[in-house]
């Protein structure tokens, strides 16, 4: 097992994971990859990294062509699917399940970003794929756990960006995604899984960041050093992520305008049907 560590995000969509990404990809030597289940697609050149280039002529993801040629063979998305899909994650409790398919690519193409780099971030955020790599890999893995207050992922989810959802529909999405989540983090990942609300990321970033540097164990003073000196941080060379990933360099500035736009009664209900999780989260009407 490498001394190295990967860094694990899961979570519901629209909950911030780009953001803390970006920030811990900020960190001295913390690689931010991006959402890697999504590398198939980029692989076959349907999506570029984040710089606009093809993966193949990317001046990061070119040097890594070999590893990526794994991810490009449809056994690799079906052993994806099976192990990284919500509706697999319970089997997880029954079996470890393992894919020597899957196992091989994720391992040699992390070995080699690790290779270079103390720290990788996957922010993919699928639960299953966090157990997947338990299961699939010998790496030291840092789950974080980033969990948003319920109006503002709805709130998100209204807009006619990437993929939109109804108002009952981000609510049952949530509500799913948060159970598993909580469900995974106290039983088969116990003791491996940070919690972290994205309303602390933006609020009290010197604390936050300072809370995750003792978990993952990766210095955060120049980083903190950086943000209150208002310096731009490097996107990199993503996969996924949210519009920002186009950015290049962007200033940590992110505001949470929900409040200001989401009607009483619809905050009110949002508040209502999802109040267990907004109790275990601390989050006020």
């Amino acid at each position: 097992m490498s001394d190295s560590t990967l860094i694990y995000l899961m979570g519901a969509g629209r909950s911030g994971t780009t953001i803390l990404a970006t920030l811990l990809g900020n960190i001295d030597g913390v690689r931010n990859l991006g959402e890697l289940h999504q590398l198939p697609e980029h692989v076959l050149g349907e999506k570029n990294c984040s710089c606009g280039k093809e993966l193949y002529m990317c001046p990061f993801w070119s040097e890594n062509a070999s590893e990526l040629e794994l991810f490009k063979f449809s056994e690799y998305g079906k052993a994806a699917s099976d192990l990284e899909n919500h509706s697999k994650i319970l089997g997880y409790f029954f079996k470890n399940k393992k894919n020597e398919i899957y196992s091989r690519a994720n391992q040699e193409l992390l070995d080699k970003v690790l290779n270079n780099d103390q720290f990788v971030v996957d922010s993919a955020k699928y639960i299953g794929r966090a157990l997947a790599l338990k299961y699939n890999t010998d790496f030291n893995i840092k789950y974080i756990y980033v969990v948003r207050d319920p109006r503002g992922v709805i709130d998100s989810f209204s807009k006619n960006v990437q993929t939109k959802k109804s108002f009952f529909s981000s609510i049952f999405y949530y509500a799913a995604v948060n159970f598993l989540a909580s469900l995974v983090s106290n039983t088969l990942l116990k003791g491996k899984v940070l919690k972290v609300r994205y309303e602390d990321v933006i609020g009290s970033p010197e604390d936050t960041l300072r809370t995750i540097s003792a978990f993952i164990g990766a210095p955060v003073d120049d980083l903190i050093s950086k943000l209150n000196a208002g310096d731009e941080l490097d996107m990199g060379h993503i996969i996924g992520g949210n519009r920002i990933r186009d950015s290049g360099k962007v200033k940590f500035n992110p505001k949470d305008k929900w409040r200001d736009k989401m009607s009483t009664l619809r905050s009110f209900s949002a508040y209502l049907i999802l109040l267990p999780f907004c109790m275990i989260n601390r989050y006020k009407l």
